[in-house]
């Protein structure tokens, strides 16, 4: 019986509990496997992790992809994660298998860096001195608000997540004097969200980071003197967090030189998410999204659901009349602020004034990461505030009905969800429906050494996102990270403007840049000089 009491003591419970959500919430995906993860997971970043695991398989240094834009430096693209510790377990998993449950096995990913990110959410609680009902209610907000389950496709996005509160973790223990493991676990954080490969949710790791310890600051919990170490410890953490990261980060500020990257800083705007996604703190369906059928607004519609549950939208209200837990709602307000990006006026300004390399990477409703983090927090010191007014049991309901909350409300959603199991999606070893269709397209390009290039009359064409995954050579591709000679080249005789059709499908209201770039001048003497055979269209 006490070994029974100690297994399902409250801390073990709570952490059971954070380990159970991510399944739960993905049980269709996982369990049933009657869905499938969606849209850039399953065209963007499954494609070049299946190049990756092939080239493991066939024992090949995974350092060059020779099929995209007619030849990329993989290792220099960070959004290919192959330095990335995680990756390498769902390449693993996935090779057992020669590839043929690899995307199985990358739709874990996801799920794993939600148990992450809880279960890190719930210690920084914890250490904080939070009852465990009040910190599985914190860790849960974070773990299952509007940040994991509507940017599920954005793998590297989701990855840096679970790291932010380890991160802001290490600080709050680092904010009384320096101590050389919470120091190394600060850079580790920070170097794995770059090794994630989305420089944008790097950044607002970092930003929140800041934000936490001038918060500390603030409410006096360290002093001036323990703050100028506060301070020398994260700038060090960040310098150490480069090094750790270096075999990314030389290579990728390289390619980043001679790509259309290093123009994105003259056009990317200061756009956050529409402040009409606020309405869905209240009510997540308001404009449709669950249904996209009834879906009539402009916007992305995965930038339109920031709930976090009812229960901690009331917490929050709470939290402005506790002392103890004002500061944390004032970053959560502040990160609000930021994920709004340019509807704000605050933030447009700073934007302004942001050097060109952090401003062309930075996309402001990637901010949602850090709201969620502090509103999470905010409402768990909320909840332990009121711990002399009510009584243990009704936190814990409170705990449990926000984990069912934000479990029916936001799971199996068109963000994170959509029909037919990892088999039914896209595969190194069909093309389309059918697997012969790929054998005959390899055997059209293989005629000659090297093999002839096919190339694209239309856009979002599979030979074009999963050229590598496929194994069919073009000189077309769709990576941020195109050569710019690629680019001035394939606007000879390519389609550079967008039209309206294009911008809808990528879901943007600023003009984008174009990186797949559909032949339109089929008799220019350049496509054969690109060694391209055929111009196909589908």
């Amino acid at each position: 019986m006490h070994t029974l009491k100690r297994i399902f003591s409250a801390p073990n419970t709570a952490i059971l509990l954070l380990l159970l959500h991510p399944v739960l919430f993905y049980r269709r995906v996982l369990i049933t496997v009657a869905t499938h993860v969606p849209y850039d997971i399953e065209n963007y970043h499954f494609p070049t992790l299946a190049l990756i695991a092939r080239s493991i398989r066939q024992h090949q240094w995974p350092f060059w992809d020779p099929y995209t834009y007619a030849g990329m430096p993989l290792h220099a693209d960070m959004q290919a994660q192959l330095f990335y510790p995680p990756a390498w377990l769902a390449i693993a998993a996935g090779n057992v298998s020669q590839g043929r449950h690899l995307f199985y096995w990358v739709e874990w990913l996801n799920p794993l860096h939600m148990m992450l990110g809880g279960v890190f959410t719930w210690v920084l609680l914890r250490r904080m001195n939070l009852r465990s009902p009040a910190a599985l209610t914190g860790a849960t907000v974070y773990q299952l608000g509007g940040y994991f389950a509507s940017q599920a496709c954005h793998l590297g996005a989701i990855c840096a997540g679970a790291w932010l509160p380890l991160a802001i973790l290490a600080v709050h223990e680092l904010r009384e004097r320096f101590r050389p493991r919470w120091f190394a676990a600060l850079a580790v954080a920070i170097a794995l969200t770059i090794l994630a490969g989305f420089a944008a949710a790097t950044l607002v790791v970092c930003g929140a980071v800041i934000l936490f310890a001038a918060a500390l600051l603030f409410r006096r919990e360290t002093s001036w003197r323990r703050f100028a170490v506060l301070g020398g410890s994260l700038a060090g953490s960040f310098v150490l967090a480069a090094l750790i990261s270096a075999v990314e980060l030389i290579p990728l500020m390289r390619l980043t030189g001679q790509s259309i990257a290093s123009t994105r800083s003259e056009w990317l705007t200061a756009w956050g998410i529409p402040p009409e996604a606020l309405m869905s703190l209240i009510r997540p369906d308001y404009y449709g999204i669950f249904d996209l059928s009834r879906y009539q607004l402009h916007f992305n519609f995965t930038l339109m659901y920031v709930y976090h549950g009812m229960a901690p939208l009331g917490l929050l209200a709470i939290a402005a009349f506790q002392r103890r837990a004002r500061t944390l709602l004032t970053l959560t307000v502040l990160c609000a602020c930021w994920m709004l990006g340019e509807h704000t006026p605050l933030y447009g300004l700073i934007f302004g004034h942001l050097p060109g390399l952090i401003r062309g990477a930075s996309y402001a409703w990637y901010a949602m990461m850090a709201f969620g983090l502090f509103a999470g927090m905010t409402a768990a010191v909320a909840l332990d505030g009121m711990s002399r007014r009510i009584p243990e049991s009704a936190m814990w309901a409170v705990a449990l009905v926000t984990s069912a909350d934000l479990l029916l409300v936001g799971s199996d959603r068109p963000m994170n969800s959509a029909p037919g199991g990892y088999a039914l999606s896209s595969s190194e070893y069909q093309f389309g429906a059918k697997p012969e269709d790929l054998a005959r397209l390899r055997a059209l390009t293989d005629i000659s050494v090297p093999p002839l290039r096919i190339d694209y009359a239309d856009i979002w064409s599979p030979g074009i996102l999963q050229a590598g995954m496929l194994r069919l050579p073009t000189s077309d591709g769709n990576i941020p990270f195109m050569s710019a000679r690629m680019y001035r080249l394939r606007q000879l005789y390519c389609a550079t403007e967008p039209n309206a059709r294009d911008l809808a499908a990528a879901g943007a209201e600023s003009p984008i840049f174009r990186r797949d770039l559909p032949v339109v001048r089929f008799d220019s003497p350049l496509i054969r000089m690109t060694n391209t055979g055929y111009v196909a269209s589908l």
